[in-house]
């Protein structure tokens, strides 16, 4: 509180330079009764700090009503209309696995990651038209140490990208998953088919009956279920300060671990409130205990 009213004398103190032009052009042009106008600055930012103010509230009323535990008929309701509008669950859309994840990673992490990749291309082109333009070569060639470490790590950003483009668009992280997978790949296949995907942003998972088969950015693995010893969901509420120091902005991530046994590191998967509710129902019908924090 302390800070944020220090930051709001300082807008205001940033505001008198501006009346006291206003004060000096109109003694000059002798417009006394026009004097009061000079205050308009402070006004206007009197009234950019009541909005702020108002804005800040609305942000903390949703963060209470995000950290507030849903009702179990909210939950319901919200559950329906994302089965009925198909957002957030993923229906299996080919007569087997392996073409079902291709068709995955084609549409939902290919988009993204050759994006990236022509986003950096676009910077290196632009680099290279100023690097070889007779009016800035000169610029060009002083620049720092760190310019052109960047420009590096620019470059060797985005021939990354283009190459995991390539391997996801070729499928390739399926057909290793299933020659990994060939001892148990029809059990896999008919638990995955009866299941349900649900994709997160770059990343999922299908509860199947008796496999789960988790995808990430570069590669798709499977466990049993009977394997997972508990599942950790993780809810966090972060605000966003503007500056001078009032809450603009509200966000809340959703996140649920999977412990699973025999296995390093557990496996995260980013979902909506739905697409949670989703899996720990599906996780509890299996005798999965589900923690929340």
């Amino acid at each position: 509180m302390k800070n944020r009213k220090r930051d709001i004398l300082f807008l205001f103190i940033c505001t008198l330079p501006v009346t006291g032009m206003m004060i000096y052009w109109l003694i000059w042009e002798q417009e006394y009764s026009s004097l009061p106008w000079a205050l308009l600055p402070q006004a206007v930012m009197a009234l950019c700090i009541g909005i702020m103010i108002l804005q800040e509230k609305h942000v903390l009323k949703r963060e209470s009503r995000l950290v507030a535990p849903p009702k179990s008929k909210h939950w319901q309701s919200e559950l329906e209309r994302y089965e009925h509008e198909n957002s957030g669950y993923r229906n299996i859309r080919c007569d087997s696995m392996s073409k079902d994840l291709k068709l995955i990673y084609r549409t939902r992490i290919f988009p993204v990651v050759f994006f990236f990749g022509m986003l950096s291309a676009a910077f290196l082109a632009l680099f290279y038209y100023y690097e070889n333009s007779s009016k800035n070569s000169e610029y060009i060639r002083r620049l720092s140490v760190f310019e052109k470490i960047f420009v590096i790590l620019i470059a060797l950003f985005g021939i990354a990208c283009i190459l995991t483009a390539i391997y996801e668009f070729l499928g390739l992280p399926v057909k290793l998953f299933i020659r990994k997978n060939r001892e148990n790949a029809d059990a896999v296949e008919r638990s995955y088919m009866e299941g349900k995907m649900i994709c997160g942003k770059l990343g999922g998972i299908n509860v199947g009956f008796e496999y789960c088969v988790h995808y990430d950015l570069f590669s798709v693995d499977c466990f049993s279920v009977r394997k997972i010893e508990y599942a950790e969901v993780i809810i966090k509420v972060k605000k966003k300060q503007d500056r001078a120091g009032f809450y603009h902005k509200v966000k809340k991530d959703i996140s649920i671990k999977l412990n699973v046994r025999d296995e390093k590191y557990p496996y995260n998967i980013d979902v909506k409130e739905s697409q949670l509710e989703y899996i720990c129902g599906e996780l509890m019908r299996r005798g999965v205990k589900i923690i929340k924090q």
